[in-house]
């Protein structure tokens, strides 16, 4: 159903807050919660918990990714910031250039990745967004950054493009190392986030906004670094 009516979104042409509040309800279709991005983060996020709108305040500019999960392994914290667009922006033009819209998305991966390498403010995120324990603080940080921008189609023959396939190629040698490019269509709801949350980051701490809609009985992961100390 999750994906039934995901498609049926997608398909009228929706706006950014749109396709944030159906993710924001439905956080077992954002990628990101179990080890599927990154080097690390296969334990999962505690509590299987997604951060809608959080805030990245400290030295320099203050940033608000659109989700954000927190996962973690034996040797790392994984934060994947993920950044959404309206589903119908292109990524290239009929040139084969880049679209500005495109363009203006993939740099705020830039701007993230500037807030974590700035002085003291990954010491602020762990104080913010970890509440860290003895099982925490002595693993590194190693950010990864998602942008989520517009639909398959374009890629495929009636897409727009005269070499498409060409075109799909490139655009996946536009990401950096530690960068996910996707498409809308990629977005699936997984099994293994069946009991996962969406959380808002209060002045007072995090605050459950959503649940997923099959959120069931099952006991969900509280191993790692809790989020509620």
């Amino acid at each position: 159903m999750a994906l039934a009516n995901w498609y049926r979104l997608l398909s009228q042409d929706p706006e950014e807050d749109e396709v944030q509040q159906f993710l924001e309800l439905h956080p077992s279709m954002i990628p990101g919660g179990s080890g599927d991005i990154g080097p690390g983060g296969h334990h999962g996020s505690d509590m299987g918990a997604v951060f809608r709108r959080p805030r990245l305040i400290g030295g320099g500019r203050t940033f608000e990714p659109d989700f954000m999960w927190v996962t973690h392994s034996s040797a790392l914290v994984t934060p994947i910031l993920i950044e959404i667009e309206r589903p119908s922006k292109r990524w290239f033009k009929k040139d084969g250039r880049p679209t500005s819209g495109f363009i203006e998305a993939h740099d705020q991966l830039n701007d993230w990745r500037s807030w974590f390498s700035r002085e003291g403010n990954k010491a602020l995120f762990r104080d913010t967004f970890l509440f860290l324990n003895d099982k925490c603080e002595d693993r590194p940080l190693e950010p990864q950054y998602v942008l989520i921008y517009g639909r398959e189609s374009e890629f495929r023959l009636g897409g727009g493009h005269v070499n498409p396939g060409e075109l799909r190629y490139k655009r996946d040698q536009q990401r950096a190392r530690d960068e996910f490019l996707m498409t809308f269509d990629a977005l699936r709801p997984r099994y293994d986030h069946r009991n996962s949350m969406t959380l808002t980051m209060t002045a007072y701490g995090p605050e459950a906004y959503a649940f997923s809609p099959v959120f069931g009985d099952e006991r969900v992961n509280w191993g790692g670094c809790a989020y509620f100390g």
